[in-house]
């Protein structure tokens, strides 16, 4: 693992590394002295190997993707309803004893089954 120090006005990155004038860091992989990258950084003097940097920074581990939320019962149900036609759906709420108006739409119905329960 190849220690920088970074020694120019302009902040460099180096994959999840960002270093800013001034500070040390560990170079994460692939980044080592015969990179192209690297090799214009130390041409430009824009940075330096640093020996025994114990202080140095490293790069910061990825984060572990979100678990996707869990599907609920009520939003299985809601897409199995959505299916249904205004009508279809009417006369379930019927069936089912749900009090409803002719003007209501399909999203009310389906909430209206749902919190019913059945």
């Amino acid at each position: 693992m190849l220690t920088v120090k970074k020694i120019s006005k302009k902040v460099l990155g180096f994959g999840r590394l960002i270093l800013t004038p001034g500070e040390t860091g560990h170079l994460p992989e692939p980044y080592n002295e015969a990179h192209p990258t690297v090799m214009k950084f130390f041409s430009m003097g824009w940075m330096e190997t640093v020996e025994n940097a114990p202080e140095a920074k490293t790069a910061t581990p990825e984060k572990a993707p979100e678990p996707a939320s869990p599907v609920t019962d009520y939003d299985a149900k809601a897409k199995e309803l959505t299916k249904m036609s205004l009508k279809a759906l009417q006369e379930k709420a019927k069936d089912l004893g749900i009090e409803y108006a002719e003007t209501d739409i399909k999203a009310t119905l389906i909430q209206k089954i749902i919190e019913k329960g059945e």
